[in-house]
């Protein structure tokens, strides 16, 4: 489906004062079925630009692509706008991802909308352009749950649309991730999946559909299997999860909340000697010989994930647990007390504690790890619910982990007083990172603007600073978490050695650029530096209201 809206008089000047005139019909679309998920920029009229096209011409195709590697998809749709030669350059990298989606509801008084299988045929031959179809390097197919009802044989239903989307992905040759929601895999569509140069799949309810012949692992690094309780017609199986698993070439494996790919990987006819990620739900761990089972089969495992679904966390943790499985374990993320299972007799860098928990409880767990496991923890995060935070748990993570770099403590938005008082105890010369939350009020009310909060983030942290480097000498990166959506202070510490003073030139404030509420609004371009993933704000004097810029204390 073709969208073509208003156009534009758009007037630019060039730096040498040409300035020219140019007609552009903005966001022209290309849309599977009418979803916005897959629509791209690709209507772009013959502009009327002085010279403009005579530069970008005189630079080389690989400088332009050094410099594309920087920008965000935003970015590179707004370039396609500018001339004829950014068209050809940049309009294929907007389908990197392709996103489709066979059936949408467009309003709820309309309904759902119908794809004609004529109509359906010719948007997909837009796919195959031989400048589109050889950057493609991601698929997600998200086809609607609901299926038409017999009719003329004009209307494609889901199933049609959806073999239709499986023949067509040969024809991306650099297509590396497949990605399948709700998506019944059928005999032809596995046949059609062996085909492809697919390193990492992901599917979410997806189902054996009638019979598989018997058929050779796929080789994949990256496995990602979510299932529940299958629909009616529909089976799983461990047969059929372990055409996902070939040990020789498998490297992270997300899976769960069932434990139906744990009986997948006993059953599997040799070990998983490439594994090093395995992320499962606690729900896999109810069945503890399973899970005791099939990490035995994986000896090169290094980081191990818990997370959260379902039945709550066990209150007691694992049984017993052989040390001599998973004995290269490095990173553990879950609940807490779990933790002791897999820390003693291991060397865990990284400790996550991603389930929220009382400071006592974690206090508890953590005296349950056994030395010499202690010495070897260099990050640890913990999500804790006291508000403040107590100084006797702070006090205890300084003791029990003398080797500790990264240090993030999650929940506690305590005040800047609170913190205060809690930096007066002992130091700890390891930490090079530290990251915690401050409270400055409600983001929500209509007076404490995103500039008002920077200020007094920004007064919060002059006001730490000493107590801060007093507490961790060896500090070179802090970050502050003052908004509920994801904005942040950062300082790093630019100067070798321990820094007696406190530049605010080295202060960002980052924002997550795929959480925009998190300050209500951007500020102004010249408040802003760009960059992909995240966009941070430079701290400008004006906004502390006289403070100078550098500050040094006793």
């Amino acid at each position: 489906m073709y969208n073509s809206r208003s156009t534009e008089n758009i007037c630019r000047s060039t730096s040498d004062g040409l300035a020219w005139n140019q007609n552009v019909r903005i966001s022209g679309t290309i849309m599977l079925g009418g979803t916005s998920s897959a629509k791209a920029s690709f209507d772009i009229p013959i502009p009327i630009i002085i010279g403009s096209d005579a530069v970008v011409s005189r630079l080389p195709v690989t400088l332009w692509r050094k410099i594309l590697a920087e920008l965000s998809h935003e970015d590179i749709k707004s370039m396609t706008l500018l001339s004829g030669i950014f068209r050809s350059l940049f309009q294929p990298l907007l389908f990197r991802k392709l996103v489709l989606h066979p059936y949408y509801t467009s309003l709820a008084d309309r309904g759902f909308i119908y794809l004609h299988r004529r109509r359906w045929m010719k948007q997909s031959e837009f796919f195959l352009l031989p400048h589109i179809a050889p950057v493609i390097e991601e698929c997600y197919i998200v086809p609607h749950g609901f299926r038409p009802g017999d009719g003329e044989s004009k209307w494609a239903t889901i199933d049609d649309i959806v073999d239709s989307i499986f023949n067509i992905l040969p024809n991306f040759p650099k297509l590396e991730k497949l990605v399948c929601h709700q998506v019944d895999l059928t005999s032809k569509r596995m046949i059609g999946l062996r085909v492809l140069s697919l390193k990492s799949i992901w599917l979410d309810s997806c189902y054996r559909r009638g019979r598989i012949s018997d058929m050779v692992p796929m080789p994949l690094d990256t496995v990602v299997l979510y299932n529940s309780v299958p629909p009616r017609g529909s089976h799983i199986d461990p047969s059929f999860l372990s055409l996902f698993l070939h040990s020789p070439y498998l490297k992270k494996l997300v899976a769960g909340p069932t434990d139906d790919i744990l009986v997948s990987m006993i059953l599997h006819p040799k070990p998983f000697w490439h594994l090093s990620e395995l992320d499962v739900s606690i729900d896999c761990i109810v069945s503890n010989r399973n899970f005791v089972t099939a990490l035995n089969r994986c000896p090169e495992l290094k980081k191990l994930s818990l997370r959260p679904f379902h039945k709550p966390v066990p209150k007691h943790g694992l049984g017993s647990f052989p040390s001599h499985i998973v004995p290269k374990l490095q990173s553990y993320r879950g609940p807490h007390v779990c933790l002791p299972v897999f820390a003693n007799d291991r060397r865990l860098k990284t400790i996550d504690i991603s389930f929220v928990c009382s400071p006592e409880n974690l206090k508890k767990s953590l005296d349950r790890v056994k030395q010499p496991a202690q010495d070897h923890v260099e990050s640890l995060t913990v999500k804790v619910t006291d508000n403040p935070l107590a100084s006797a748990l702070l006090h205890h993570i300084h003791i029990s982990f003398p080797s500790l770099r990264v240090l993030n403590i999650k929940q506690a938005t305590c005040s800047a007083l609170d913190w205060l008082a809690l930096l007066n105890g002992e130091e700890h010369c390891g930490i090079q990172t530290l990251q915690f939350g401050v409270h400055i009020g409600d983001p929500y009310l209509t007076w404490n603007t995103p500039v008002q909060q920077i200020r007094k983030v920004t007064r919060a942290f002059v006001y730490l600073y000493p107590s801060l480097m007093r507490t961790y000498p060896s500090l070179q990166r802090v970050q502050i978490v003052y908004n509920i959506n994801g904005a942040s202070l950062v300082w790093r510490n630019r100067s070798p050695g321990r820094s007696t003073s406190l530049d605010l030139r080295d202060v960002r404030v980052e924002v997550d650029s795929n959480k925009p509420e998190s300050t209500g609004r951007r500020l102004r371009p010249v408040e802003m530096q760009m960059s992909r993933g995240q966009w941070s704000v430079v701290i400008d004097r004006n906004l502390l209201l006289g403070l100078k810029p550098s500050l040094t204390y006793a």
